[in-house]
């Protein structure tokens, strides 16, 4: 893993390939073509729109295990039947990422102890909002219009993003529980 479906009919499979030196590859499951399309993924998204963004791996070992502790990267996105990615250096580092709730088109980023809104047509970051703490995990609720963050001091919020691509950031007041090892929402 990571592993997603691209393409409004997911004719496209993302995931990691190989062993000794992973690369982010696609198979195109229609015409059993397969093809590396960039650098390593931590994390792959499947957006509405059959695109899938990601962020690279650059994950440290965890020195004595073969494990390995999620950390930032450099956000991407996958057109279907791309021949490679389009990497998006000018956010730098991100991490978690989510598609953005709500009617707008967008990109919320984990940002150190930020959220942030990227917005491809713009090309840019558009807005973003103080954290307490960086964010571990993300989850969403399309009918709601809402993402949950969780942090890495556990706390919970939840975000909404308006049609004038603000964020409306909340402190739920629940805690998750511990998230030393990493999070999966």
């Amino acid at each position: 893993g990571p592993a997603a479906f691209a393409g409004t009919d997911g004719r496209y499979f993302v995931a990691n390939h190989s062993v000794a030196v992973p690369q982010l590859w696609v198979t195109d499951t229609t015409a059993n073509r397969h093809w590396a399309i960039g650098e390593r993924a931590a994390q792959l998204v499947t957006f509405q729109d059959g695109t899938v963004w990601g962020i690279t791996d650059s994950s440290p070992a965890v020195p004595g295990t073969p494990a390995k502790q999620a950390g930032p990267g450099m956000l991407f996105r996958y057109r279907p039947g791309a021949a490679k990615v389009d990497l998006v250096p000018e956010v730098g580092a991100v991490g978690p990422i989510l598609e953005s709730p709500g009617p707008a088109a967008g990109v919320l980023l984990g940002m150190g102890n930020k959220v942030g809104l990227y917005a491809p047509e713009l090309a840019k970051v558009v807005a973003a909002s103080d954290l307490p703490a960086p964010i571990a995990a993300v989850a969403t609720d399309c009918q709601g219009g809402r993402a949950y963050l969780v942090l890495s001091d556990s706390a919970v919020f939840s975000c909404a993003v308006s049609t004038d691509l603000q964020l409306a950031v909340t402190d739920l007041g629940v805690r998750f529980g511990s998230t030393e090892r990493g999070c999966l929402v």
